[in-house]
């Protein structure tokens, strides 16, 4: 796949989350509560995602190796559910660029970990002196941004 696109979607996704954020803040102030926005928000994917298997055809998995899996690849659903209600509950304080800032600090603090060790899936990358300071430069850009 051409990685111009690749750039160009992962972009928007970094958009969307950023969108998604303040919408899902708007639901919590309709609702009253930053729970039922969360939950309201899962609920409206989870429906989205079963009308597109739809057309694209997807069938059900089996379910025999669903229950030989180890217990931790279900944890994907609790971390969003914790990051869709973190952006509902923090985000709003912090301000979205402050947030944000910090998401994407830790995201590349735990990425480094993951290439590092080629855990789930990643291949394996070397931690180099270059790959340390892109995260430091975001650690410091968060800090300027959540200082000012």
């Amino acid at each position: 796949m051409n990685p111009v696109f690749l750039v160009v979607c992962a972009l928007a996704a970094g958009f969307g989350l950023s969108l998604q954020a303040g919408i899902n803040n708007e639901l919590r102030a309709a609702t009253g509560s930053g729970v039922w926005a969360a939950f309201a928000s899962f609920l409206v994917g989870a429906m989205a995602l079963f009308f597109f298997t739809l057309p694209v055809q997807q069938h059900w998995p089996a379910i025999a190796p669903l229950k030989t899996l180890p217990w931790w690849v279900w944890s994907g659903g609790l971390i969003g559910a914790a990051y869709v209600l973190s952006t509902i509950l923090i985000a709003p304080r912090l301000g979205a660029t402050a947030f944000f800032s910090l998401v994407i600090a830790g995201q590349l603090a735990a990425s480094l970990f993951l290439d590092r060790f080629a855990l789930f899936g990643f291949a394996a990358q070397r931690i180099s002196p270059l790959r340390i300071l892109g995260l430091l430069l975001v650690m410091a850009g968060a800090y300027c941004v959540r200082s000012f």
